[in-house]
């Protein structure tokens, strides 16, 4: 049975993503803030921009953000260096972001799966 690795829609494999700009930088530790991103990351070259992703309710991290570099050689450079290197406690995975920007968030509030009752109430 094979496993889908998934793609995104420039066609680029999530696992192992096209060089980009774009760093995508994970298992940070919830003290990790942008200040520290961007000592770490910053001095491989000019930031274009720098998002430490947030819970959007309690504003805690997620332990995940988003490196952009202004030239994409910064950003391989950052990605060999920093994969593997420890931050605040927890060793860091650095990898190329398959989509260049931030996903939008859906809008509406997700409520669960309409039940039966609920759907045929709709119809009428």
């Amino acid at each position: 049975m094979g496993v889908s690795t998934g793609t995104g829609f420039n066609g680029s494999n999530r696992d192992n993503p096209d060089p980009s700009k774009v760093l995508g930088v994970f298992n940070l530790s919830r003290r990790t803030d942008e200040e520290s991103l961007r000592k770490v990351f910053g001095r491989f070259g000019e930031i274009d921009r720098l998002k430490l992703i947030r819970d959007r309710f309690t504003m805690e991290s997620r332990c995940f953000g988003f490196v952009k570099f202004v030239h994409q050689a910064d950003a391989t450079d950052a990605r060999h260096e920093v994969n593997g290197v420890e931050l605040d406690g927890r060793s860091l995975r650095v990898d190329y972001s398959v989509t260049d920007h931030a996903h939008e968030p859906t809008p509406g509030l997700y409520c669960g799966e309409a039940r039966q009752r609920d759907y045929d109430r709709r119809r009428r």
